[in-house]
């Protein structure tokens, strides 16, 4: 797996060390990190999106914050991953929604451990659902995949653009999945939590509107699923 990552920070010797870091991490995991580094964040190139952007927040001509608003507005689903020897910043970081804080302090530890993360949640977003016919094999992004239903051994697969029809089994169909986003909210129904818009006390409503009932047996259960992608 290839992740693009960019690097801003206005202090050379970190600059150095975060890229040391990401790059010695690179040997240690399937992952090659594509590393663009900046000394001075205006020289951040805007015309192409990062997987990953790694970025001091204590820069004088444009701090970290005010560059992360940058990007979101170029770019609204961009990962960012905030520096600063001020372990006070990590809540205003967490405000921007950021995907890890780390402090410049503990730099080895609080580096790695955020790249690992990030490595893992590339590796889920990524994953695919092969769909096969007798005559057709198609590679699904699962992030694309809204919900799946299941009605005996018919599989309907609900995805953001289209639906696919196959014969398959619930059992069958939840030992194929290896991401943990998938919550079970029926006998019959599947549905990728990222796509949830509302969960209320036996009714779940997804983004593109889509509404189900939740068995009262099942109800805390899909709350404490749900519960548990909140906080990843």
């Amino acid at each position: 797996m290839r992740i693009n990552c960019a690097i801003v920070d206005d202090n050379c010797a970190d600059l150095a060390n975060i890229t040391k870091l990401t790059t010695s991490l690179s040997s240690e995991t399937d992952t090659i990190f594509e590393i663009n580094t900046f000394a001075n964040p205006k020289d951040l190139d805007f015309k192409q999106q990062y997987d990953l952007y790694i970025l001091d927040i204590d820069m004088p001509e444009l701090n970290g914050f005010a560059l992360a608003n940058t990007i979101y507005k170029k770019y609204p689903d961009s990962v960012i991953v905030f520096c600063s020897k001020h372990d006070d910043l990590v809540f205003d970081s967490f405000k921007l929604n950021a995907f890890y804080f780390v402090r410049k302090n503990f730099l080895n530890d609080d580096l790695v451990l955020a790249l690992r993360k990030y490595i893992q949640h590339s590796f889920l977003l990524k994953a695919e659902y092969i769909y096969k016919t007798y005559d057709t094999l198609i590679k699904i992004p699962l992030i694309n995949i809204v919900y799946f239903e299941v009605a005996r051994n018919d599989l309907y697969i609900h995805t953001t653009t289209k639906e696919y029809h196959e014969r398959k089994s619930l059992k069958q169909l939840k030992s194929d999945l290896h991401v943990n986003y998938f919550i079970q909210i029926s006998q019959n129904f599947l549905v990728n939590a990222h796509y949830i818009e509302e969960l209320s006390e036996n009714k779940l409503i997804m983004k593109n509107s889509v509404s189900f009932d939740i068995p009262r047996r099942l109800v805390a259960d899909v709350k404490k699923d749900y519960l548990r992608f909140l906080s990843r």
